[in-house]
């Protein structure tokens, strides 16, 4: 009994570690590509001998079309006796896969496939466990998306998402450097909309918007 309480807080220990240690990998990057690829190589070093994927939103794949229809994570202990994605064969690459869903912002991302050769590779805690890298990954994406947002809504003008003064005079004095730089000519073109204003006064504000 103890031994096994002690395999357990061990286990327990470790996981803890390694989830702090994979926060903060999937946590410094601002680019969506280099998250997935962290994510991939946190995994293959929980799970070694694994084959681990990132598949898109909507793959072609029976497991994960069944994640998708029943909105739960997917384990197949052998896939030699399993019946839940259609007629069984003995002709597949892998004897035992787990599938789970990243979701950002409560919309479908993709999911995180491991597949192993070996029969019972995995188990329903290692679903937990991949489950909670996989939340830490998603948590990393809406980040980058929430930080992609708020930079463009700080740079674009909301009803014409046209650059905004400051961006525009940033964007200015770069054109200028490097026309100067490469010593080519430079044009600006400058437009507006005549008698803007008598249009809003004789149709409304909401009218001016929309034209």
């Amino acid at each position: 009994f103890y031994q096994a309480y002690e395999n357990s807080a061990v286990a327990q220990v470790r996981l803890r570690r390694d989830l702090t240690l994979a926060a903060k990998s999937l946590g410094n990057t601002m680019d969506a590509q280099e998250v997935k690829l962290r994510l991939t190589g946190i995994l293959e070093g929980r799970f070694p001998g694994s084959t681990v994927s990132i598949l898109p939103g909507e793959p072609d794949d029976p497991m994960a079309q069944w994640a998708i229809s029943t909105r739960t994570p997917v384990v197949v202990k052998d896939m030699h006796s399993e019946t839940r994605f259609g007629p069984r064969s003995n002709r597949h690459a892998f004897r035992s896969a787990l599938v789970v869903p990243l979701t950002v912002r409560k919309r479908p991302y993709g999911f995180v496939r491991l597949e192993s050769a070996k029969r019972e590779a995995f188990l329903h805690d290692d679903l937990r466990t991949v489950d909670l890298y996989a939340t830490l990954a998603s948590l990393t994406l809406e980040n980058i998306q929430l930080y992609g947002e708020v930079h463009a809504q700080a740079l674009t003008d909301s009803l014409t998402q046209l650059y905004t003064q400051r961006a525009f005079l940033q964007r200015l004095q770069d054109e200028i450097l490097r026309a100067g730089r490469s010593q080519t000519p430079m044009s600006l073109i400058m437009a507006d909309i005549d008698f803007f204003k008598r249009y809003n006064d004789t149709y409304g504000h909401p009218a001016g918007d929309e034209l």
